[in-house]
């Protein structure tokens, strides 16, 4: 993200330069926006987004503290339970996945069908947890250094 922002603070730049003739308020719009680009690097830089949990009891402490949520019987609902608890994640600096999976993984989605949705993370040891935001219990599913 921040090589991106970087490549495009310096095309805005590039633009001006090699246009040679801009107006003084165009420059200052295009200093404007680069400046902007850099604020937006620092933001991005303050970040501490570790993405993955350092062990299975830090996993299940954080899961088990963020799972407080009434049990739906919608998929709306649910999955909305499900992106606040990423949300919540990605706010103390982990990375988790949601996944919503239809029952029948060949039949076309239609307003009778059931889905399943969970959460999933990874630890730095490699294992892979997937959870029902919902329940808050995290079931070890496998280790991903397998398919190394």
């Amino acid at each position: 993200m921040k090589k991106k922002l970087v490549l495009i603070s310096l095309l805005l730049l590039s633009t001006v330069v090699l246009a040679g003739c801009v107006s003084a308020s165009d420059y200052e719009k295009v200093q404007i926006e680069l400046q902007d680009a850099h604020d937006k690097i620092a933001e991005i830089e303050t970040l501490n987004v570790s993405n993955k949990f350092a062990s299975e009891d830090a996993l299940i402490e954080w899961v088990s503290e963020n799972s407080n949520y009434s049990v739906s019987y919608d998929v709306i609902e649910w999955t909305a339970h499900a992106l606040d608890q990423q949300n919540k994640a990605f706010e103390d600096g982990y990375i988790i996945s949601v996944e919503i999976a239809p029952e029948d993984l060949q039949a076309l989605p239609s307003y009778d069908s059931v889905y399943t949705i969970f959460c999933s993370a990874v630890l730095e040891n490699g294992n892979y947890y997937i959870w029902d935001p919902e329940e808050g219990i995290p079931y070890l599913w496998i280790n991903i250094n397998v398919f190394r």
